[in-house]
């Protein structure tokens, strides 16, 4: 860990590079466990942590990512068939013809319509422009013109297509 880095500090800098990590804290100041919703941590134990705890937590975790539908999508780039799962799609922008899809590290380019894949990827992705499709899941924020992702990247959230995307994103996530 860095000099200076709380477990807190750490769990912040991990979302704010929009890394899929689950965060269990274990400390012994329960006060703490309020900063743990910021976050979205997976747990909170107390000090000192048995065996049982522990295990209990692991169990759960493999339970819920076992039961994580893992959807992946296939394309063809250049010549290579590339196989890539959802999650770590950011997102996808269409230009003419070609498709252009965004993860963390690279982009890949294909040729599709964005109507075709947005009508497999419905339950991921939603619109935000004519020319874009966004990871729900790396939505951080959005205001009446821009979709801002946890990668720190903003796409364009046109008027026509405001109201839907607000409300699927509603019905994503309830608070």
């Amino acid at each position: 860990m860095l000099p200076d880095m709380d477990g807190l500090k750490l769990a912040q800098f991990i979302r704010k590079r929009g890394l899929d990590s689950e965060i269990v804290f274990i400390t012994e100041h329960g006060e703490y466990s309020r900063h743990g919703y910021a976050v979205k941590a997976f747990d909170f134990l107390l000090k000192p942590v048995s065996y049982l705890q522990l295990s209990a937590v692991l169990k759960r975790f493999i339970n819920e990512r076992s039961s994580d539908e893992v959807r992946f999508i296939t394309l063809n780039n250049r010549g290579h068939m590339i196989r890539l799962n959802l999650r770590d799609v950011d997102y996808i922008e269409s230009s003419k013809r070609k498709l252009k899809v965004y993860t963390s590290s690279e982009s890949y380019e294909f040729y599709s319509k964005l109507s075709d894949l947005e009508s497999k990827l419905e339950h991921h992705f939603v619109r935000t422009h004519q020319s874009y499709l966004v990871n729900r899941d790396k939505v951080s924020s959005f205001s009446t013109n821009q979709v801002h992702l946890s990668n720190g990247k903003a796409i364009p959230l046109s008027r026509r297509y405001h109201t839907d995307f607000k409300e699927r994103l509603n019905d994503y996530c309830c608070i």
